[in-house]
């Protein structure tokens, strides 16, 4: 389906299939307490297999299991982690209509600028950031910590590093839910968009990877610590697919600044997603 819901016939998994049941299998070790409510209601997550059980071959989840799958069969064993940027944002519109960055917890002072990595602002929201640990804790999300970014209302959680890619993927899927429950819990909205305000810094998830080898040593690097030949060919990968990768990197043309359009043209002979 598109953004919107509606069957992309295109895809050829629609109603000209007369659109077919899958099955979806609880994954294992993801029952949970609910954000929503923790002491009444869990959530678990799903895997789509087909009819004979073998694994539903667009499913994202299982897209990445068979890539991860390659990597070990040649030797390569990735480590992973997420970081999440995102503004909690007022139930209430401004005066014009647009959104605006909350008042403090408790208070009705409504902070319109921002300092990157202040303590302050960590400190004005401290009941959303610590029932968002709580929270992290009981559903086993290995969150490392969490920063004030450069605008009023933004944040950024951080990921431990896992060599277990498909739960790396997991646990940032279910801390953008927790993130979004808590928020709604203390009467705001929480949003990952990629540019919220026009006036204020984008958002973004960071995806950190490194290479090992079966030993444990680091693929991507020599022993001298100049950049390896994998880690050369892996830049080269990158920047050939990048084209193809913006409709997933950069989705929103808004998101991208003049230079950074301009820069993306220099590389990819594209002018925008």
């Amino acid at each position: 389906m598109d953004i919107l819901g509606n069957t992309v016939e295109e895809a050829g998994l629609g109603q000209s299939l007369s659109e077919p049941d899958n099955l979806c299998l609880p994954v294992a070790g993801t029952l949970v307490p609910s954000a929503s409510d923790p002491q009444h209601i869990a959530q678990l997550l799903l895997t789509m297999c087909n009819q004979d059980g073998t694994p539903f071959d667009v499913e994202p989840r299982n897209v990445l299991n068979r890539l991860w799958q390659q990597l070990r069969n040649r030797g390569l064993f990735p480590v992973v982690a997420v970081e999440l940027d995102f503004y909690l944002v007022d139930k209430k519109r401004d005066a014009e209509g647009f959104i605006q960055p909350p008042c403090a917890p408790g208070s009705d002072e409504r902070n319109m600028q921002s300092q990157v990595y202040s303590v302050d602002n960590l400190d004005r929201f401290a009941d959303v950031l610590r029932d968002i640990d709580d929270l992290a804790r009981q559903q086993g999300i290995p969150a490392d910590g969490a920063l004030a970014e450069a605008s009023p209302g933004q944040f950024e959680i951080n990921l431990h590093h896992t060599c277990d890619v498909l739960r790396a993927c997991d646990h940032a899927v279910q801390l953008k839910r927790l993130i979004r429950q808590v928020a709604e819990n203390h009467g705001m909205t929480a949003t990952f968009m990629a540019k919220p305000y026009e006036e204020y810094a984008g958002s973004g998830m960071h995806v950190h990877i490194s290479m090992l080898d079966a030993a444990e040593h680091n693929s991507f690097a020599c022993d001298d610590g100049s950049d390896s030949p994998l880690m050369k060919r892996a830049l080269a990968g990158m920047i050939d697919l990048m084209p193809a990768s913006m409709a997933l990197l950069a989705s929103n043309v808004k998101r991208l600044s003049p230079l950074c359009a301009g820069c993306l043209r220099a590389v990819t002979g594209v002018v925008g997603p």
